[in-house]
């Protein structure tokens, strides 16, 4: 999310998530492993590391742009 006046980001969301609590006193191999092996990879920040074709985020530009000019 965005402020739409300033461009600022005031958040930032990615799922599926995990339980950081299981770092904080050293996580175990099994759960580690489970982590890692999950077809969900919710180990990947999909906020910062997804990748996403560039026409979806264009596409709104594109349509303003040609709204404008009529």
């Amino acid at each position: 999310m965005t402020d739409p006046r300033t461009g600022a980001i005031l958040a930032l969301v990615s799922t599926p998530s995990y339980d950081p609590n299981l770092f904080v006193d050293g996580i175990s191999s099994k759960d580690y492993s489970a982590l890692l092996n999950d077809p969900n990879t919710p180990l990947v920040n999909r906020a910062t590391q997804g990748v996403y074709p560039p026409a979806s985020t264009v596409k709104p530009y594109v349509a303003v742009s040609a709204l404008s000019a009529g």
